[in-house]
């Protein structure tokens, strides 16, 4: 096929695309951090596209280019909840709160731990403290906070109490697949991921993942047996970051 035409086929409509324009992206080195770009008419002769001379386009322009590439979302009311949004990530959060525990341990887990509850696999309603979600494209991750309030740029994160996370908050779904962040139910889908699985193993250091002296599966346990109302936030493990370094490590540049 010629590489100066494609032909695409849209709701049934089928088009033809021919290449006009060109964008080179220059970097110093293998990162995009330090980087510019230039665009080039293409004309066509017998050989093919022939990219012409450039000149320097700025990242607003660049941004401007590729605007039609990215998904159309129409304007929606967001939730109260929800922090911050991108064409890459959703971030809200979710006030403190009982909601189900369902743990089945992997073999060799509960042995000589002596568990009241989590020894066996079952289900228990727990209480959980605040909780900051962020759903990316194929991540999605979850911390806790201490504070029951709307949290800002200088809330403290902490490692949320549940197993299957890593050290970074970022929960192994295994064959579940994350939803789109630009999904209008993506809070709903992704708590059901977190809520509604179960929970088989600690993914990172159990003592690290709390201040409770037993690690993560005493606390739990401790959870499901005494069922207090209130999560005791004395437990969490800071993640060494606040909301707003957690935001600016993860904004687009």
């Amino acid at each position: 096929m010629n590489t100066a035409q494609k032909r695409v086929d849209l709701n049934d409509d089928a088009s033809t695309y021919v290449l006009k324009r060109a964008i080179l992206v220059y970097a110093n080195g293998r990162e995009l951090d330090n980087a510019y770009a230039t665009s080039h008419p293409v004309t066509q002769s017998e050989a093919g596209p022939v990219i012409g001379a450039g000149t320097p386009i700025s990242k607003a322009q660049v941004k401007a280019t590729f605007a039609g590439l990215l998904p159309r979302r129409e304007l929606a009311l967001l939730p109260a909840n929800v922090l911050g949004v991108t064409q890459d990530a959703t971030v809200w959060w979710t006030p403190a709160r009982k909601a189900p525990l369902h743990i089945n341990l992997t073999a060799g887990l509960t042995k000589g731990r002596g568990f009241k509850s989590i020894g066996t696999k079952g289900s228990h309603m727990v209480a959980y403290p605040p909780l900051l979600h962020c759903a990316g494209r194929g991540s999605f991750a979850v911390f806790a906070l201490k504070d029951d309030t709307r949290p800002t740029a200088a809330s403290e994160l902490f490692h949320a109490p549940f197993l299957n996370l890593y050290g970074n908050g970022g929960l192994c779904t295994g064959t579940a697949r994350i939803p789109d962040p630009t999904d209008p139910q993506v809070q709903a889908k992704c708590e059901a991921m977190l809520f509604d699985s179960w929970s088989t193993h600690p993914n990172f250091d159990q003592v690290k993942q709390t201040l409770h002296p037993g690690g993560i599966l005493a606390l739990l346990d401790e959870l499901a047996t005494d069922n207090p109302e209130v999560f005791p936030t004395a437990s969490l493990a800071p993640m060494g970051a606040t909301l707003g370094e957690f935001f600016a490590a993860n904004s687009s540049h």
